[in-house]
C-alpha cells in the first residue's frame, strides 16, 4: 500500500484528508461530551462545508474505528501520558485517539498526521497543549518502531 502524500496549498503542506480529520474530531467530541448518539453524529447534519464522498467515507471509517477501539486507545494514551485519561481534556483525548488509529494504520506518513493533529490542537485547545500532544504521538511512533524491531 502506498503512502499518501499531501499537497501544497498557499505554501502550507495540506493533506487531502485534513478536513476529514477535523470533522472526525468534531463528531467524536459530540459523541463524548454532548452525548449525541453515534448514528446522529455520523449524519454530519451540523457540517457547514460539504465533504467529497471519499473524504466522508474516510471520516466515517476513522470515527467507527476510534469507537470500536475506544478502551484500548484510552489505555495506550494513559500509558504514554503517564496519567489517568480523565485528566486529559476531552478534545485532546479525541485528537490522540485519531492519531493512534491513523498511526497504527500506516497509510499516511506520520509527519502529515502529526502536523494535521497539532494544527487541530492549536485550533481547538490552544498552543499550550501542542507539546503534550506532540510528545504522546512521538512516543507512540517510537514504541511502534521498537516493537517492529523485536
Amino acid at each position: 500500500m502506498s503512502k499518501s502524500r499531501g499537497h501544497k496549498k498557499s505554501g502550507v503542506q495540506k493533506h487531502p484528508f485534513s478536513h476529514a480529520r477535523e470533522v472526525a474530531l468534531q463528531a467524536l467530541y459530540q459523541v463524548e461530551v454532548v452525548d449525541k448518539p453515534m448514528g446522529e453524529a455520523l449524519q454530519f447534519g451540523w457540517l457547514n462545508e460539504v465533504m467529497q464522498e471519499d473524504r466522508r467515507l474516510y471520516c466515517v471509517a476513522l470515527i467507527e474505528e476510534v469507537m470500536r477501539r475506544f478502551t484500548d486507545l484510552n489505555e495506550r494514551i494513559s500509558k504514554f501520558a503517564s496519567k489517568d485519561i480523565r485528566s486529559i481534556s476531552s478534545i485532546n483525548r479525541s485528537i490522540l485517539r485519531i492519531g493512534f488509529v491513523e498511526l497504527d494504520r500506516g497509510e499516511t506518513e506520520a509527519g502529515i498526521i502529526i502536523d494535521d493533529l497539532l494544527n487541530l490542537t492549536r485550533k481547538y485547545d490552544g498552543e499550550e497543549s501542542v507539546p503534550f500532544i506532540n510528545g504522546i504521538l512521538g512516543a507512540q511512533i517510537k514504541d511502534g518502531k521498537s516493537q517492529a524491531e523485536e
